[in-house]
């Protein structure tokens, strides 16, 4: 039980140097966003910083997965809460 929280540990300390230091080497680097739909064009009136947009693309991908899942959880559930028909043998559950 010790050993995997290390090493849970380890890893988080290892991706967070890791992170931080691609937001040290990329911190000056800006890129044009543009959307072009066919029907209508969108561009940012300024060129965005690349770790500013990797953060909030990661943290808004993070919130719609926690969305997608509390969402395909509580279809799941009956609001009883009694068990759902089919048991725990039903191959396609």
């Amino acid at each position: 039980m010790r050993f995997k929280i290390v090493a849970w540990l380890l890893v988080l300390v290892i991706v967070g140097l890791l992170l931080a230091l691609f937001i040290v080497q990329n911190q000056a680097r800006v890129t044009d966003l543009s959307l072009n739909l066919g029907f209508g064009m969108w561009h940012l009136s300024s060129p965005a910083s690349v770790p500013w947009l990797l953060l909030w693309t990661g943290l808004g991908g993070f919130l719609v997965g926690i969305l997608v899942g509390f969402l395909a959880r509580r279809g799941r559930s009956s609001p009883s809460g009694a068990p759902l028909p089919g048991g725990t043998d039903d191959v396609w559950t």
